[in-house]
């Protein structure tokens, strides 16, 4: 037992700290107290309600995301249980994001350095407050760096089956946010040649598979709803905040998420999605045409709006239990994810820039995380009034480039030894 503290004592520390923030935030915010179930939320029941009872797919929820939580529907059909399974689940992840954080940030400072920054991600509020509701947050930031974590170690052993499993984790995060499917399809090409000439490796197996899912996927939605694609979601949402936040600025009129004329319009179509589809790609082309500027404004201010906000998680928090310090508590933590948004956010697009500058093609794993970070920063302006929500999948990630930065500045030698 010793021996195995003595290995593992950071890993230990780190879950136990992670436990009792957990705890204590959950006790301020009266987190297993709210019943507030978000409209992404039902979505992701009726998406495994769709995959477990009805024996179908749902048009903007993938079906990985729909089996991961429709998982008590093979003993109940009681849609409470999946919550509390969702919590298990995000809990889970949120945990296992933290100790790959720590091994990944082991290749560039020294444990305890490693520790302190794994620390800091403990302490992100949205990371930890969006555990408690049906998102695919914490479970793609569980994905992220598993995928980051495989990918470092190909780099560093040149080993095929690492890169194997690091992209078909990659393909799979498609599964459960297919915004990231752009991203995807680069990366993979990217490592093309590689893939070419390891086609027939046992070890590609894994990357087969994940493929393969994702062909069902797409198969799922053309023979259901019309158009060969994994999900409406993206054209979706493009529509009906960057789209229609535009209409609005040309219009003179202010965007409101909560009776959107063009939204509902959407909507009255059920699930005729290759009509949806249409509309949308139809007002897509013409406002990219002729609407160009306000375009520009509307995306530049999602971006600013999700930057300059925090978790809205803590904002919708009721004082269900009528504590004294709720209020106050409240407001406090709320500002402390604010300014964790906006100074990871900034950070990580700066440290971005600069280390894409300084190594190009030399480190290709730091310039795949500014990437990455870069996709997903300028991705999230697609919607509006969103806080912090998008933003706390690379908050792990940024911390690796700021291992990495500060590496140079605390290890490097300030001059040159004298020669004698």
């Amino acid at each position: 037992m010793n021996i195995f503290y003595i290995k593992f004592k950071f890993q230990i520390q780190l879950l136990i700290f992670a436990t009792v923030w957990m705890i204590f935030l959950n006790f301020i915010l009266q987190l297993n107290f709210q019943n507030t179930v978000y409209p992404d939320s039902e979505d992701y029941i009726i998406a495994a309600k769709n995959l477990f009872i009805f024996h179908r797919g749902h048009p903007n929820r993938t079906i990985l995301m729909a089996f991961i939580t429709g998982l008590p529907f093979l003993f109940s059909q009681n849609e409470t249980i999946i919550l509390n399974w969702s919590l298990i689940t995000n809990l889970f992840c949120w945990l296992g994001s933290i100790l790959i954080l720590f091994s990944i940030l082991k290749n560039y400072v020294n444990q305890k350095t490693a520790f302190y920054y794994t620390v800091f991600f403990i302490l992100c509020v949205g990371n930890a407050a969006y555990v408690f509701h049906l998102l695919t947050e914490t479970i793609f930031t569980f994905m992220l760096l598993l995928f980051f974590y495989f990918l470092k170690q190909y780099f560093n052993s040149k080993k095929f089956f690492y890169l194997s499993i690091a992209l078909s984790i990659l393909i799979l995060s498609m599964l459960i946010k297919p915004s990231s499917k752009i991203i995807a399809v680069i990366v993979i090409l990217y490592f093309s040649r590689i893939l070419f000439l390891n086609f027939k490796s046992r070890a590609i197996i894994v990357l087969y598979f994940s493929l393969s899912l994702v062909l069902v996927q797409a198969l799922g939605i053309k023979y259901q709803f019309g158009n060969f694609t994994i999900s409406y979601i993206d054209v979706v949402t493009a529509h009906n905040y960057l789209f229609s936040k535009a209409k609005c600025i040309e219009n003179g009129t202010v965007f409101s998420q909560v009776g959107n004329p063009r939204a509902d319009y959407l909507f009255s179509m059920g699930v005729n999605m290759e009509a949806q589809n249409q509309i949308a790609k139809n007002d897509r082309a013409d406002q990219l045409k002729n609407n160009k500027i306000n375009i520009i404004k509307a995306y530049f201010s999602n971006l600013k709006g999700n930057i300059l906000r925090g978790t809205f998680v803590v904002i919708d928090t009721k004082n269900v239990l009528k504590t004294s310090f709720f209020d106050f508590s409240k407001r406090i933590i709320y500002l402390t994810s604010f300014a964790q948004n906006l100074f990871l956010t900034l950070i990580g697009l700066i440290l971005g820039i600069f280390f894409t500058i300084k190594y190009k093609m030399k480190d290709l794993f730091l310039v795949t995380v500014s990437f990455f970070i870069f996709y997903i920063v300028g991705t999230s302006a697609i919607s509006s009034d969103q806080g912090d929500r998008f933003h706390i999948v690379i908050y792990p990630i940024i911390l690796i480039l700021i291992a990495k930065f500060t590496q140079n500045l605390i290890f490097k030698p300030i001059s040159e030894p004298l020669h004698k």
